[in-house]
């Protein structure tokens, strides 16, 4: 793993602590950042990411996750348009 990968798995790590009014927006500077991020490097990002907002968050963090992925979240993360 290198560094970039690092510091966007740290990332996925804090989105348990962030405000349920700021889900939306930090998951979505997580899309963009996440953009670079090719390869197996990629798929592990993704699965991560995907275990956290569906099995670590809890309450209505979880639920506000689970929204955004469900609704174009997953999209926009698993199609890395630029």
């Amino acid at each position: 793993m290198d560094e970039q990968l690092t510091y966007l798995l740290a990332f996925v790590d804090c989105l348990p602590w962030v405000l349920i009014d700021a889900m939306e927006f930090w998951l979505e500077q997580f899309v963009v950042a996440a953009r670079s991020v090719q390869g197996s490097r990629r798929d592990i990002l993704i699965r991560t990411l995907w275990d956290c907002l569906s099995g670590e968050m809890g309450g209505e963090a979880g639920f506000k996750a689970v929204e955004w992925w469900v609704n174009g979240g997953k999209t926009r993360i698993l199609t890395p348009k630029l």
